[in-house]
């Protein structure tokens, strides 16, 4: 059986168990109502905090929510119950004797009705409707022997969902009923720091894990791609889309459409090193303060507000491993959603692939003006040509040390050599 309730509930969930068994006997038996009560007085109560349900404070914030809930299932705004009610619900609850006196914390008034005494809770009745029907739902379901697994569902800022789950049993005694199981899911709070962030997302670290990479962007203007990353014998692969150009180790590349080698490609200082930070100083937040979402077993999410704008951040738990990124506008309107796919397996285009072949050396000699010849020597695909034009934009490239061949590329298949006159010289 269930019940459903909408209700505003802020926060998130929190570990605590307790009983609340006695000796007495109670005339209560309105159980599903009185355990989604409990839940929804005891989540307002202490939010991630926690208390002991054997208490007068807990034992009369519920009595109010349940007028309360009672009242709106039956459209009505008087949330009051008969004196005797309320000692039947405290009889439920508490240990001890029924505390026919409301804590200083409780907002509860007593009024005469035909001769008997009713207590009614406007304070508690006015926030439950002020949460009803906003971003919370109550959901209740019987287990069994008298038990009930009652889930309260909060739709926070950016359409994430928590729940706060609380297993409530009683225990027939007597002619009445007590509580005897009350515990809650346990609470999880984000418990990483940027640096341990920053850290986990370095591809020697991911990859040592996962073997494989896929970084999806999808735009609202509708611009979107793919970047795959593996683990290379030196270091690691980055590529675009279908390979049209990416990084491998040290060399950045593009696919050539001048007819000459299938690949052009440019060296990259320090390029296996920003490879390996290349998620972490992409992706993650440094100087920023993270803002706790929600939290289970196997993943954390907070968001980071950079002032015009948000970005929602979903990590493994484990791993702390990027999992997604949604950027959201000023309006908390998405606008780009960035997914991390690990372990999958996928084709390796060919500018890619031509590095499992032999390969080739290709030597840069540069022609310094006092003289002295600085050289570079470069293990590459017989397909790949370096792009000695770009890689030195203030030189001359010739094929020939007295540099009187024009540099041309010399085709596939052989080693070959290139000579940079100094733009100096």
């Amino acid at each position: 059986m269930k019940k459903i309730a909408a209700l505003i509930i802020m926060t998130a969930v929190i570990i605590s168990c307790f009983t609340g068994c006695g000796g007495k006997t109670a005339g209560f038996d309105d159980l599903e109502n009185l355990a989604i009560s409990a839940a929804l007085s005891y989540r307002t109560l202490v939010w991630n905090g926690s208390m002991d349900t054997d208490t007068p404070e807990f034992a009369w914030n519920t009595a109010g929510w349940y007028a309360a809930y009672i009242a709106n299932l039956e459209l009505s705004d008087d949330a009051a119950l008969s004196e005797d009610q309320l000692k039947d619900i405290q009889n439920v609850i508490l240990t001890g004797e029924a505390v026919m006196t409301p804590p200083d914390d409780i907002n509860a008034e007593a009024e005469t009705r035909d001769g008997k005494t009713y207590w009614k809770f406007t304070e508690i009745n006015d926030d439950f409707h002020s949460y009803l029907g906003v971003i919370s739902e109550v959901n209740c379901e019987k287990a069994q022997n008298n038990s009930y697994v009652v889930t309260i569902r909060d739709h926070l800022r950016f359409d994430v969902v928590e729940e706060t789950v609380f297993n409530i049993g009683f225990k027939k005694e007597n002619d009445g009923y007590i509580l005897s199981e009350f515990s809650r899911n346990e609470f999880i709070d984000l418990d990483f720091t940027t640096d341990m962030l920053y850290d986990a997302n370095r591809l020697s670290n991911l990859l040592s894990i996962y073997e494989t990479l896929i970084v999806t962007e999808d735009y609202a203007s509708g611009y979107g791609t793919d970047t795959y990353l593996v683990k290379t014998d030196e270091g690691y692969a980055l590529w675009v889309n279908n390979g049209s150009s990416g990084y491998y180790d040290n060399l950045s590349f593009y696919v050539s459409e001048s007819g000459g080698a299938a690949v052009s490609a440019i060296p990259i200082d320090g390029s296996p090193d920003w490879l390996d930070e290349h998620i972490p100083n992409q992706f993650v937040p440094i100087d920023e303060q993270f803002f706790r979402l929600t939290c289970t077993d196997c993943e954390e999410i907070f968001y980071v507000d950079y002032g015009s704008s948000s970005a929602v951040f979903t990590i493994d738990r484990g791993t702390l491993a990027l999992k997604s990124i949604e950027s959201f506008d000023e309006n908390d309107e998405s606008y780009c959603k960035i997914t991390m796919r690990y372990g999958e397996k996928f084709n390796t285009p060919d500018s890619v692939a031509s590095w499992k072949k032999p390969l080739r050396k290709v030597t840069l000699n540069l022609l310094k003006s006092d003289g002295k010849t600085e050289s570079e020597v470069l293990s590459v695909p017989n397909d790949w040509e370096i792009d000695v034009e770009e890689y030195y934009m203030s030189g001359t490239a010739y094929l020939d040390k007295e540099c009187k061949t024009p540099y041309k590329y010399p085709g596939n298949g052989s080693d070959y050599s290139v000579w940079i006159k100094d733009g100096a010289n």
